[in-house]
């Protein structure tokens, strides 16, 4: 009798743990896979940096299965704000993967974090600028801006001789204005460059403006790092009367540049990534008209959009693929799902995407040939 009593305990302890072990099994089945998404939510970087949240968010609700749990911090497009973003993603929420990024300011501030901790980065914004590397596990889905400076750079010099640059004291503009100064010392015939620095906020340049003019100038690059502060400098110089060549970079196409700007925006040639439609796959274009029925028109002057639904798609490959996401992501040549065939070069940086020179014409976008 004691030995029918003993099997039957046994039999019933290993009941109950087969029983314990397939709950385990299921409940780590059902854990999702945490992916952070630094961006920035508030601040002059808002408008592009919630276009890439919900793009995201787009996208995981669409072809995420339930693997993933985004997990949102707000960067605010700063340093410090993107230390305190990655120091909770890496320290509290242990994740392994990251989307996001907004600007170059904040990317640049944290990479060395990221990469130490063996995250794998791909961003939807920023870039590296004319930073090579990063560390071998940020790749950057958006085209250096360094590049886009030096086509700038090359329209200008042809058409002009004497260039007026205004650059906001940011990483990327700075960086922007570096180029640019490089690509005139190497070329044949240099133009005769003035910079004038100005400072994010500062709402009068009246006074700097008018004697940087009264020297004389045939054109202005306006290189600015927000919304805010482009639009800030275009109305100065309206009220100044200036009608010369203006220049920029990416923002005259934003929707919040030109709702505050309206025809004053005519005229001005900046150079971009191709616009929305133009940049888009038939796929990319069927899900961006799914992203404006659900969230609106996209308010970046560039386009977040497709190159965010593209990196949760190379992303959610990596991860699936059974291989070591950062070798996947490194050796792969990508058929672009909703932009351009791409891959990722040795040091992280998107290859097959190109600028383009564009005009603000009666409130439209149009493309320059050189």
């Amino acid at each position: 009798m004691k030995r029918i009593i003993t099997k039957l305990t046994g039999l019933l302890l290993i009941s109950g743990l087969l029983v314990s072990s397939v709950a385990v099994a299921q409940e780590m089945a059902q854990q999702k896979i945490k992916i952070g998404v630094p961006t920035s939510l508030t601040g002059d970087a808002a408008s592009f940096g919630i276009d890439i949240k919900n793009a995201l968010t787009l996208m995981n609700d669409k072809f995420g299965n339930g693997r993933y749990e985004l997990i949102f911090e707000d960067d605010m497009c700063t340093g410090k704000g993107a230390v305190a973003a990655a120091q909770r993603l890496i320290g509290v929420e242990k994740v392994r993967y990251a989307l996001g990024f907004a600007c170059n300011q904040a990317l640049l501030v944290v990479a060395a974090l990221y990469d130490k901790a063996g995250v794998v980065v791909v961003t939807s914004s920023a870039t590296s600028g004319d930073v090579l590397d990063l560390g071998k596990h940020i790749f950057r889905l958006f085209p250096s801006d360094a590049v886009g400076a030096q086509l700038l750079f090359q329209f200008i010099s042809k058409r002009h001789k004497k260039l007026l640059v205004l650059t906001e004291q940011n990483e990327y503009p700075v960086m922007m204005e570096r180029t640019m100064l490089k690509a005139n010392k190497n070329a044949d015939s240099a133009l005769e460059i003035t910079s004038v620095a100005f400072t994010h906020g500062e709402s009068d340049l009246r006074t700097v403006l008018l004697s940087t003019l009264a020297k004389g100038t045939d054109a202005i690059f306006i290189n600015a790092n927000s919304d805010s502060s482009f639009i800030t400098v275009v109305q100065q110089l309206q009220a100044l009367k200036y009608s010369g060549a203006r220049y920029a970079a990416y923002v005259p196409a934003s929707a919040v540049a030109q709702q505050a700007l309206g025809e004053t925006l005519d005229g001005i040639i900046f150079c971009n990534l191709p616009a929305l439609d133009d940049l888009m796959t038939t796929t990319g274009k069927e899900l961006l008209a799914e992203f404006r029925k659900r969230y609106g028109e996209p308010q970046s002057g560039f386009p977040v959009v497709p190159t965010s639904f593209e990196a949760f798609q190379v992303l959610d490959a990596a991860i699936q693929s059974g291989r070591d996401p950062t070798q996947f992501l490194a050796t792969t040549k990508f058929k672009g799902e909703f932009i351009p065939d791409f891959y990722f070069d040795q040091n992280g940086a998107v290859q097959g995407i190109d600028f383009q020179i564009q005009k603000i014409e009666n409130g439209k976008v149009v493309v320059l040939k050189d």
